[in-house]
């Protein structure tokens, strides 16, 4: 791999560590993990401001660990409206198939216990059975918005969306197109971008593609197109798309890439608004050779699992994870039901097939090497208060030759110039494979530098057998 890209995937995961810290709360029909109060985060951000000095370092993303039985919960979270002490969750349920959509709402203080349950509307029961497929609502401005698409028949022409608004109460729900939207195909995330004022659209579609193992779709493959729209019926770009066409055009959609299995095709994604950084889970998926018959219930391949999608703006979409799923082996059936977490502390939790998953916001993300490794931040402005690091020595967690520990971290402050600031070299910062996983800076019995020495300096990391989350300070 490049070193530039690789050093700039690196600094991508790291600038996910420091969203997931730093964002703020307040976002509409999604959740935004909220600041540490009195602690500034160390902004890796993208290329630029993280180097990597030496080594190899690898990613990755944690996985969520299983936390609680959801109690009190009656349906399938779409959005999230965070509040003071009290969060609002809003989603789907559906007795069956012809059955009318219904819209819930409940409310929590941690994610685990929901109360006030019930359903504020219901589809209006047209006297005939509505295959309503893959629904999703969210928040808007004016208020709930509900998009979902019907069987489309035949289906190779697309699935015809329609959309349902509301205000958050349930009250003053109606129909809000009077014509087919759109036809498309029915996956889809629908999201709130609260800086653009407009409804985000991460829409599956599809594009010619010469499949080596045929499947229900011999001719196309299933990729990424966005679009956008201020109350969920004008959408920009427009237009209908179908397996048999018409196709979109090629400068709107986000495909698999050389880096990927050949045959790799999209199949679901989850965007999550993290403030001023977007992270988004990608459902991806393999065709099945004809030979080896049905893949359970689905008539195409099995899927290969999930992959963090990481971005500044939720349009322009980095891979840094790649490879890296962290739902892997958890019981969660579509793995994208983790859509939309509950920030509670600093945690971010999942309701998904009746259990709470947790992860803890500032140990999310990580970067780890098993051999000796260098890195550098951008230039840091003090704030007076410790510097901090989220760790983990792996090499903690079994058992050590007595004479060579070989997990270790050592930091040191840099001045504007690159060299170490006297009193504060590496030599003086050590800390070797503790079970600790918060690491509190200090160089002899100093935290910080004289202010003679300076409040913007730059912070250099060795570090081996080790994994390291974020910086706090």
């Amino acid at each position: 791999m490049d070193l530039k890209l690789f050093m700039s995937l690196i600094a991508l995961a790291f600038a996910a560590v420091y969203v997931l810290h730093a964002a703020g709360a307040g976002d509409r029909g999604g959740a935004r993990a909220r600041a540490i109060p009195g602690e500034k985060l160390l902004t890796l951000g993208f290329p630029g401001n993280f180097k990597v000095e030496f080594g190899k370092p690898s990613f990755g993303v944690e996985r969520p660990r299983p936390l609680a039985r959801a109690r009190g919960l009656k349906f399938r979270i779409c959005g999230v409206v965070p509040g003071e002490g009290e969060t609002v969750v809003y989603g789907l349920r559906t007795s069956g198939k012809g059955e009318p959509l219904e819209v819930w709402r409940a409310t929590t203080r941690d994610g685990i216990e929901y109360g006030k349950s019930g359903m504020v509307y219901r589809t209006p029961d047209t006297g005939k059975p509505v295959h309503w497929m893959a629904p999703d609502v969210r928040l808007g401005a004016q208020g709930l918005v509900l998009l979902a698409c019907q069987m489309g028949k035949p289906p190779v022409k697309g699935h015809p969306f329609h959309a349902f608004g509301g205000n958050l109460d349930g009250t003053g729900w109606r129909k809000l197109n009077s014509r087919v939207i759109y036809r498309g195909q029915d996956s889809f995330g629908l999201t709130w971008n609260p800086k653009l004022g407009k409804f985000v659209n991460y829409q599956i579609t599809y594009q010619p593609f010469p499949k080596r193992f045929p499947d229900n779709m011999p001719r196309v493959r299933r990729v990424l197109h966005i679009r956008t729209s201020p109350d969920g019926v004008r959408w920009t770009p427009g237009g209908s798309f179908g397996v048999a066409g018409p196709h979109l055009p090629a400068d709107q959609l986000i495909t698999p890439d050389r880096n990927d299995p050949p045959d790799t095709e999209f199949y679901h994604f989850a965007p999550i608004d993290l403030g001023e950084f977007w992270a988004g889970i990608m459902v991806k998926y393999v065709s099945q050779p004809k030979e080896i018959g049905k893949c359970g219930q689905f008539p195409h391949g099995p899927f290969l699992g999930c992959e963090w999608w990481v971005s500044a703006d939720g349009f322009k979409w980095n891979r840094p994870f790649r490879e890296t799923s962290s739902l892997d082996g958890l019981p969660l059936g579509f793995s994208y039901r983790l859509a939309q977490p509950i920030a509670f502390g600093d945690e971010l939790r999942w309701a998904a097939h009746g259990v709470v998953y947790a992860l803890r916001r500032q140990r999310m993300f990580y970067t780890y090497s098993r051999a000796n490794a260098v890195l550098t931040t951008r230039t840091l402005a003090l704030s007076g208060k410790p510097i901090s690091l989220e760790v983990d020595f792996v090499a903690a967690k079994r058992p050590e030759d007595e004479r060579c520990s070989r997990g270790y971290l050592m930091a040191e402050l840099l001045d504007g110039k690159g060299k170490a600031i006297p009193g504060f070299e590496s030599s003086q910062c050590i800390f070797r494979g503790t079970g600790k996983t918060r690491l509190t800076l200090k160089w002899a019995d100093r935290h910080l530098p004289p202010p003679g020495a300076g409040k913007r300096v730059r912070l250099r990391l060795y570090f081996r057998e080790a994994r390291l989350y974020s910086v706090t300070y």
